[in-house]
């Protein structure tokens, strides 16, 4: 496999020998096909955040029957202009049992059913009333001021897809169509491991050559928001026996894993010795032509995916979302789109052809418009990615960026 042996014996990655990002998250897919762990059926109440399991589609039409939109009189719009006669008032839970006939008008609140005879309302405000009777100064059209049966939804029609992430708005449709249980696809249990001599503890003090371990947080919550439930197992020294043994420990308690650090070609780099040790395939991509997060692993053991992110904390959550999410998504069942909105880049950015860069933005006004700035690109730092609103994704073809050209921002908010 071209990635997994992209290494030169005491020189380090073999830069041609990488995969581009895309190119990765194809080969690994290929190698570890995967595909939701399966359906579950739960109470609206707790749908929310979940993945639709099947296509949600109308049991009736919404609304039911015509309604009225305003507070004012059904009439007939062949009539008008006109004077009416107001037969009685509707109340909202209980439509008019007569069908109106010539010259007659009801009188109906906002959301009240149209009676039969009547095909519009006209407003309260846009009638003169005196003595029991409307008039109307203008002609109206049929379905002035009404929502007609099946206006919002159509019975039959497909309202939710399969793979919809379920929030608010989703919520109010399955209620609306009485939806009390929601078919969802179970969500996958994350292991997140991070490895390191150097790590402690977030609730430890730290001291020279000491540092919290951020990452395994971050990558925590990111996949959390992404669809995952997720457990915590403890610091992996750097031991190529603990390690190849955590790992597996983990792996045989979850549905994947997603471990930070040792995934480079160092000394004491032993994630992508362990990662092979779990079995078959074993590693399928070791290294990516991308900046940042170029020691990147990728491989899987019994059908379960396991993810190699870099140890620095900036790559390791960039990489979770632009190489990793594909890859949550294939088992959450998440229908997945890169969504971006478009402004001018503050600065220009000269880059190295042949790579990726994922380079974190900040919007900023700059001479009356919103633009995208670049920021250092300190892979380092656990404060970038928080400073940043998103991020632009320059291909490998680029090597310039001027000021000013039009980019397209990916926003975090939107993916963690």
């Amino acid at each position: 496999m071209r990635g997994a042996n992209a290494l030169l014996p005491g020189r380090g990655f073999e830069t041609q020998l990488l995969h581009a990002p895309q190119q990765a998250v194809i080969a690994f897919l290929s190698a570890v096909p995967l595909r939701p762990l399966g359906a579950e059926e739960v109470d609206i109440d707790d749908a929310s955040g979940r993945f639709l399991a099947g296509d949600i589609t109308a049991r009736e039409d919404v609304p039911l029957v015509a309604r009225s939109t305003m507070d004012g009189f059904a009439i007939a719009s062949a009539q008008t202009p006109g004077t009416f006669r107001v037969v009685g008032v509707a109340r909202i839970s209980k439509p008019w049992p007569e069908r109106l006939v010539t010259g007659e008008a009801l009188q109906v609140p906002t959301g009240g059913v149209i009676p039969h005879g009547g095909d519009c309302v006209v407003p309260i405000e846009d009638s003169n009333a005196k003595d029991g009777t409307i008039t109307v100064d203008r002609a109206l059209l049929p379905r002035d001021c009404i929502a007609a049966a099946g206006e919002d939804i159509a019975a039959g029609t497909l309202v939710l897809p399969a793979g919809r992430r379920v929030g608010a708005p989703e919520i109010s449709v399955l209620a609306t169509l009485g939806y009390a249980r929601v078919p969802v696809f179970q969500q996958p249990l994350f292991g997140v491991l991070s490895g390191g001599d150097e790590l402690i503890e977030v609730r430890e003090s730290v001291t020279p050559g000491k540092v919290r371990d951020s990452n395994r947080y971050a990558v925590a919550a990111a996949l959390r928001a992404m669809g995952a439930r997720v457990r915590h197992f403890p610091i992996v020294r750097d031991d190529e026996r603990e390690c190849a043994r955590a790992l597996r420990d983990a792996l045989e308690q979850c549905d994947a894993l997603a471990m930070s650090g040792g995934s480079s070609v160092g000394q004491l780099d032993f994630t992508p010795r362990a990662i092979a040790s779990l079995g078959s395939p074993g590693v399928v991509v070791h290294g990516l032509r991308v900046k940042p997060g170029k020691p990147t692993v990728l491989g899987g053991a019994g059908g379960k995916p396991v993810l190699g992110l870099p140890g620095n904390p900036a790559s390791a959550l960039m990489i979770l979302l632009a190489v990793g999410a594909p890859i949550v998504a294939a088992l959450t069942g998440a229908r997945r789109r890169e969504s971006e909105v478009a402004f001018p880049l503050g600065a220009p950015v000269d880059k190295r052809a042949g790579w990726t860069w994922f380079l974190p933005v900040t919007l900023q006004e700059a001479d009356g418009r919103c633009v995208a700035m670049p920021l250092p690109m300190r892979s380092s730092w656990s404060s970038l990615l928080a400073r940043s609103a998103g991020f632009i994704v320059l291909g490998e073809d680029i090597e310039h960026v001027d000021a000013g050209t039009e980019v397209g921002v990916r926003f975090f908010r939107e993916a963690y």
